[in-house]
């Protein structure tokens, strides 16, 4: 089996060894035929020096000149040039789990998934960042996301999850990223996916560590860019993904109304 890692990024100095780290940890890392491509988009703070370091001692680990500067062009780019059976996406500010690669491929050979993956646990430091990983990983903050959520105990099929394991032909049927969507590139492709009648399975036995922001400016900016590219992916696909990403515009709808009463 061929596996290919791909992680598009931009100044990740802080994490990046970390992630990069828990990809080359992987418990049967040594029995598969694996890389791991990495799109930088421009990065100014060392993190370049770093992937550069890790290069010199790992010959499986390549790095891609991301011009665009996103995250879909990013991946794209990667994607375009990945050997793997099996693709897999991974953020620059988190970290897989050792038996992750193991669970997912697993996955994928016995179940009749196209995409697999787990949740996620949100993490950050500060009394802010702390509250900001209280609330991404709320039923009220993030409307019920099964792959944010604590609480689930039991796999199942779901609309769409973070960091996911994707057999290579789900590309050939559907394509990459939609290099429109600066933000919610994965979102839109999940359900481009499940239009298309591909399947996506979470295990949440499967944890992957995702260091979140530590200040609300940055939460703010994040936010808003995830729903102005959720009302684009809704545009695009000609259906609303999911009844919770209905849930923000009734609720200011609703303070409006209050208010004007």
């Amino acid at each position: 089996m061929q596996v290919s890692f791909i992680l598009p990024v931009i100044n990740e100095v802080q994490l990046i060894k970390f992630t990069i780290n828990s990809i080359l940890n992987q418990v049967d890392i040594n029995q598969v035929d694996y890389e791991i491509l990495i799109s930088d988009g421009g990065s100014t703070d060392g993190t370049l020096e770093i992937i550069n370091s890790i290069i010199q001692d790992n010959s499986n680990v390549h790095l891609i000149d991301n011009l665009q500067k996103i995250v879909s062009t990013g991946f794209n780019l990667a994607l375009n040039k990945a050997k793997g059976d099996v693709i897999i996406r991974v953020d620059g500010h988190c970290k897989i789990p050792p038996d992750y690669l193991e669970k997912c491929s697993n996955l994928l050979k016995s179940g009749d998934a196209d995409i697999v993956g787990g949740v996620i646990e949100t993490i950050s430091s500060g009394l802010i960042g702390n509250a900001i990983s209280v609330a991404q990983s709320s039923w009220f903050g993030v409307g019920g996301v099964k792959f944010r959520s604590n609480n689930l105990e039991k796999p199942d099929y779901v609309d769409t999850l973070a960091f996911g394991a994707h057999k290579r032909e789900i590309f050939k049927d559907i394509g990459g990223y939609d290099e429109e969507m600066v933000c919610n590139q994965d979102d839109e492709f999940n359900f481009r996916a499940i239009q298309a009648g591909k399947k996506i399975w979470i295990d949440p036995t499967i944890k992957t560590k995702y260091f979140a922001r530590s200040s609300y400016l940055k939460l703010f900016k994040q936010y808003f860019n995830y729903g102005f590219y959720k009302v684009r992916g809704i545009q695009k696909r000609g259906q609303i993904i999911s009844t919770r990403h209905l849930i923000p515009a009734t609720f200011i709808i609703s303070l409006l109304g209050t208010l004007i009463f």
